[in-house]
């Protein structure tokens, strides 16, 4: 498992940081050996990386970031 260092993932509905956003998950999320070819291809955008992963992935993989999602609501309802 992933042992996360700093601040936790970053929240999706943060239109200010979409790439990041999208890179995040497909780093943590699709399986790669070579960061530079496997996680998108050179005439995409992290964004429709990201939708093309979605469509391919097992059903486990948007409840995970659902989840990561939730945390941050959680976390703006606690605050």
């Amino acid at each position: 498992l992933p042992n996360f260092i700093g601040r936790y993932f970053p929240r999706q509905d943060d239109g200010g940081i979409e790439d990041f956003y999208c890179a995040c998950i497909l780093t943590l999320l699709k399986p790669w050996r070579n960061l530079a070819i496997d996680l998108k291809r050179d005439d995409e955008t992290w964004r429709s990386a990201y939708e093309r992963f979605l469509l391919l992935a097992p059903a486990e993989i948007p409840r995970i970031i659902g989840g990561l999602q939730y945390f941050h609501e959680c976390e703006s309802s606690a605050k």
